[in-house]
């Protein structure tokens, strides 16, 4: 489980590489659960590779996802909450399946 981290990672390759190595080890039919936010101030756009900067823009849940099936994962259930922090930012939970 992942909880308000992949969008502290500016840089595309790590959070590509993270998601692959939990997908590595986790065991056959378990379930990696994420959640993320959108639109952070300041940001970086989703396939960029910063060093410098930390906070993440999704921008598009599918960008996630793809990834995420591109590795072996299976989409189990994705929700995009209606409702927005006290910054206004949008939050995803993604479940998925190895």
């Amino acid at each position: 489980m992942s909880t308000i981290t992949f969008e502290h990672i500016g840089n595309y390759n790590v959070r590509l590489n993270i998601l692959k190595h939990m997908y590595d080890k986790l065991a056959k039919d378990g379930v990696l659960v994420i959640q993320l936010a959108d639109e952070f101030h300041r940001g970086v756009d989703y396939y960029e590779n910063s060093k410098l900067r930390s906070n993440l823009i999704v921008s598009n849940i599918k960008y996630i996802t793809n990834d995420l099936e591109a590795i072996g994962f299976e989409i189990l259930n994705e929700f995009i909450e209606k409702q927005y922090d006290a910054d206004g930012n949008k939050w995803y939970t993604i479940y998925a399946k190895k």
